[in-house]
């Protein structure tokens, strides 16, 4: 048979499809699934896929899967469970998941939260807590009205009663061994002790009962765990070890030496105004104590104080919150401001962060009197033990002492930072001042920053070998020495009349540079901008000088005349001089001069008063002989006759002079003499 996968039978009837006896489809190979549209034209009718059935669905995820109600008018038979998604209604009865929660796995008998009760087989119910009857219950013999109260009950034979509320009998009510009340089992032993009580005496064997005025007398010896009082207590015989004492109106509690308080209860009072009133332990011990309210603990001359807390994590002592001050028993830390103390000392502000929060510690001295001047704020001490015997020195300290008398205007401190060096000899070593200058060595700095000592005053390292050393001398001589790797050193001295040594502590005049080796480079070097070395006398009659000095401290000197120094000739120029000068360069003359005009004089320092931008040059010393590739210009006296013996120039040159006659010379008519390698000769010139 053709495979119907995929088509619709419709208005066909099913036995086209050939089934097996049991009416199954197995038959047909090649048909997988089966969807069945009713006359209507409704797909998923019926839908048959994979040994599953759906009705108005297709693919069926259960063996039997509906969209949609089911009715029945049989009996419904399920062999495994049945499930509902939201609700199972039988009639028009409708069960919630919660109304079926409520009888879910619940135990006949047996009360149980959020579940039904079912009575056991003897009709019984147990665990039940309340029950509320809001109208009256009855079981014909008696009756608990809507008031919880029960009539017509005659004598009450039973097992246990129990009520979570009250139980009035009006009359008796016999036990034969015990009654018990909630978790408490009263024998017929302690029933006997409060029988034939009468307040306000003691009876051996008996209960003791307060009278009106809460008055108890003819008591003996008391143990007890706790005493707790309202108001002022007496005995009227004192108790012996330990002693205990009231005293009227104050509530005292005294312990008398070698007594002691142990007690797991406590020791409280109600009294509104005092917790406690005023306790004293003379030199006793309390132990093992819970919480301790109190507004005052003291003891007296030579008694101390000891609080022993345990080994144990939580072994603190807090006094207030646990935040406000925490000893810790384990570490022996304490917090303020915490609970976790993280050193031996951790104090914490646990207010918002601001510029005026964050933990705070003051050591401060009133003694009721104002702060005189020098007077000490409070002191911070470094000790350790110097032996096996603990015995403890100080090894450093920073206090603060006052600078002036105090007042409403006046607060001024210095704070002050000592060490010892040696034996437990303590020295200040640096200040800080209330203007705020500070002083190494020095108890009062007149500057930001001033150091005293006798050598190396301030070291500033790069590591341990480049460092540069700053030393003042007892002249107040600065030297500030450099050193590299290599050990190489280089001082730098500034002197207190102002001269600067580069390279020598021993200047001779306000910039000495100096070197042992190689050359001195004196470098001005200005990045993409002009360099300039400036010499400013700053008066019109004095004058600037460069010096060149050999090793025999001859000096040739560079000199700058001012408008108003030396003479006339020489003033606002420029002069060079290349021998010793031991007077005023004022009256001597340079060897070589540039006048303001731009003239330049050699050998000479006088200028027609017209010459702008001429080389003038003075009667000198012929050198006699030639020096090979180069020439001589000088000048000198002429040779000639009558007038013509005055200076005139001179030219000593490398080559002789040429005596080839000149062809007609006659036309030569004018001539001026000039010397040649120590010849004169006319020098005829042909007019232009």
């Amino acid at each position: 048979m053709a495979s119907l996968a995929g088509q619709q039978i419709k208005d066909k009837y099913v036995s086209l499809l050939k089934t097996s006896d049991n009416g199954d489809l197995s038959g047909n190979s090649g048909i997988s699934a089966v969807n069945v549209t009713d006359g209507l034209g409704n797909a998923s009718a019926l839908s048959l896929s994979s040994n599953r059935a759906g009705i108005n669905m297709t693919n069926p995820a259960e063996a039997l899967d509906v969209t949609g109600n089911i009715k029945g008018s049989g009996t419904g038979v399920f062999a495994g469970a049945l499930t509902c998604a939201t609700s199972l209604t039988i009639g028009s009865a409708a069960m919630s998941e919660a109304d079926l929660e409520s009888l879910d796995g619940i135990t006949a008998g047996t009360a149980a939260a959020s579940k039904a009760l079912v009575l056991d087989a003897n009709k019984d119910i147990g665990t039940l807590r309340n029950l509320v009857i809001n109208g009256t219950f009855s079981d014909g013999n008696y009756t608990f009205d809507t008031s919880g109260n029960v009539s017509g009950l005659g004598t009450v034979g039973c097992g246990a009663i129990t009520s979570g509320g009250n139980l009035a009998v009006t009359g008796t009510i016999t036990g034969d061994t015990s009654l018990t009340l909630d978790s408490t089992t009263i024998s017929t032993a302690e029933m006997g002790v409060l029988d034939g009580v009468t307040p306000g005496t003691a009876a051996a064997n008996k209960a003791v009962v307060l009278q009106g005025s809460k008055n108890i007398a003819t008591i003996g010896t008391i143990g007890c765990g706790a005493i707790t009082s309202t108001g002022s207590s007496s005995f009227a015989t004192s108790v012996m070890t330990p002693k205990i004492e009231f005293t009227d109106g104050d509530d005292a509690i005294v312990i008398a030496d070698g007594g002691g308080i142990t007690s797991s209860a406590g020791i409280t009072s109600t009294a509104a105004a005092n917790v406690f009133g005023a306790t004293s332990f003379n030199e006793a011990n309390i132990s093992n104590v819970g919480n301790i309210a109190l507004d005052t603990i003291s003891s007296d001359a030579a008694t101390s104080i000891g609080v022993i807390l345990g080994t144990d994590a939580g072994d603190d002592f807090n006094v207030g919150s646990a935040t406000m001050f925490t000893v810790q028993g384990d570490t022996g830390f304490i917090g303020i401001g915490t609970s976790s103390p993280a050193v031996q000392l951790d104090i914490e502000n646990t207010e918002g962060s601001a510029t005026d929060e964050g933990g705070n510690l003051r050591l401060g001295s009133n003694d009721g009197a104002v702060m005189a001047s020098g007077h000490r704020l409070g002191v911070l001490e470094f000790a350790g033990a110097e032996d096996t015997s603990s015995t403890m020195t100080v090894g450093a300290r920073i206090e603060s002492v006052t600078d002036a008398i105090w007042s409403a205007t006046e607060n001024g401190a210095n704070l002050n930072f000592y060490t010892t060096d040696g034996n437990a000899i303590q020295t200040q070593r640096m200040t800080i001042l209330a203007a705020g200058n500070i002083g190494m060595g020095v108890d009062d700095p007149d500057a930001a920053l001033e150091i005293l000592k006798a050598g190396t005053q301030f070291k500033l390292s790069y590591d341990a070998t480049n460092y540069a050393n700053f030393d003042v001398a007892d002249d107040g001589l600065l030297t500030i020495t450099t050193v590299d790797p290599d050990g190489a050193e280089a001082d730098i001295a500034l002197m207190p009349d102002g001269n600067v040594g580069i390279g020598t502590a021993a200047p001779d005049g306000t910039l000495h540079v100096k070197t042992t080796s190689g050359h001195v480079d004196l470098i001005i070097e200005a990045d993409a901008n002009d360099a300039r070395l400036t010499l400013d006398t700053g008066a019109d009659t004095k004058a600037s000088y460069i010096y060149f000095k050999d090793a025999g401290d001859t000096e040739n000197v560079i000199v700058s005349y001012n408008e108003g120094f030396g003479t006339a000739s020489l003033q606002s120029s420029l002069g060079f001089y290349t021998d010793t000068i031991t007077d005023s360069f004022a009256s001597a003359s340079p060897k070589m001069l540039i006048n303001k005009e731009g003239n330049i004089g050699i050998g000479t320092v006088s200028f027609q008063a017209a010459s702008v931008g001429y080389l003038a040059i003075g009667n000198g010393t012929s050198p006699g002989a030639h020096t090979d590739n180069q020439v001589y210009i000088g000048a000198r006296d002429s040779a000639g006759t009558g007038t013509d013996t005055l200076s005139t120039l001179s030219i000593f040159t490398e080559e002789g002079v040429d005596a080839t006659a000149l062809d007609a010379v006659g036309t030569l008519t004018t001539r001026i003499p000039i010397w040649v390698n120590d010849v004169c000769y006319w020098l005829y010139l042909d007019p232009v």
